[in-house]
């Protein structure tokens, strides 16, 4: 129950995140804002629970709002538009930022998570 309360609150933060954002028409901005915000919060949230050992808390938060607010299906039908429709130039540097700036945020959030002893 959890998973589905937190993946249906991810779902609408995402939702209504892609009404703030522009998307620009090389670059789409809420997916990448989005899966990189996601990366980062799921880092904390990973901490947290290796830490306090509240597997109730993380199902909520990194499996349930993390796995709904995160649009990598969304990134990946992008991509393919992306590489139909613009030089593959726009597109490679899309999935590349994608790629290394989540992997960055999982760590930052780690980190900032270890510092403030969440």
């Amino acid at each position: 129950m959890s998973v589905a309360l937190g993946g249906a609150l991810g779902s609408l933060v995402r939702w209504k995140m892609s009404h703030w954002i522009s998307s620009s028409e090389t670059f789409p901005w809420p997916t990448w804002i989005s899966n990189v915000l996601a990366s980062f919060l799921l880092g904390i949230f990973f901490h947290h629970a290796q830490k306090n050992g509240q597997s109730a808390f993380f199902l909520l938060m990194g499996t349930g709002f993390c796995g709904g607010f995160s649009t990598f299906s969304t990134f990946s039908l992008e991509v393919l538009k992306m590489i139909e429709t613009q030089p593959l130039w726009n597109s490679l540097i899309y999935v590349m930022a994608s790629i290394l700036s989540t992997i960055l945020f999982v760590k930052l959030g780690l980190l900032i998570a270890q510092q403030l002893s969440l």
